[in-house]
């Protein structure tokens, strides 16, 4: 199907009206409008009820895997960090760890600038592994604060194999020195999951 994916979210100062009830109901007819025959969605905990009520179903689940301890370490030559947007060259990347899964959301390098360059309110930083001018992954990080308590998540990671994973996991721990914690949401299936417990 080549249309595009529907985004859908209410801002925190406006929920408990209903907003989400009838942005559902929205996306909902929008999507059959379309042909589509199941929508996939990412919800919080807290979440998760009302959007059994609004009659979506539970396909799975996420592991939370975090690290505490971080020490000073050279970062591998081969990354860098990316402040222009995304372009075409990451496109056989992301086709190649796609392929790997029976089940995914398929995402280009303009879905990445949308996430991850467009957004005025948030703050993103992306590191890229390249190697004889082929990209060969990124990840992307975020500071959070809460009270005293500061973190760094990474919010999406993409690599060509476990070389390339583990460096981009070492740029990740340097970047997270001096916070409380780094963390990461992976779905219980991820054939990786195992990789971030080495």
């Amino acid at each position: 199907h080549d249309a595009l994916p529907i985004y859908a979210t209410v801002h925190p100062d406006y929920q408990r009206r209903g907003l989400f009830r009838r942005l559902n109901e929205f996306v909902q007819r929008k999507e059959i409008d379309r042909g589509v025959e199941a929508s996939i969605g990412v919800f919080g905990e807290n979440d998760v009820w009302g959007m059994e009520h609004l009659g979506w179903a539970i396909l799975g689940d996420l592991d939370f895997v975090a690290c505490h301890e971080f020490s000073s370490r050279a970062v591998n030559p081969n990354i860098r960090k990316r402040e222009e947007r995304f372009t075409a060259d990451v496109n056989p990347l992301l086709e190649r760890f796609q392929g790997r899964f029976r089940f995914c959301v398929v995402r280009d390098y303009e879905f990445f600038n949308w996430r991850y360059f467009d957004r005025p309110d948030q703050h993103y930083y992306v590191y890229e592994y390249t190697a004889n001018g082929e990209v060969l992954g990124f990840v992307v990080l975020k500071y959070f604060a809460e009270g005293d308590y500061r973190k760094a998540h990474i919010i999406d990671i993409c690599f060509a194999d476990e070389k390339v994973f583990n460096a981009l996991i070492n740029v990740s721990k340097v970047f997270s020195e001096g916070r409380d914690i780094l963390d990461c949401w992976q779905p219980q299936q991820s054939p990786y999951l195992q990789w971030f417990y080495r």
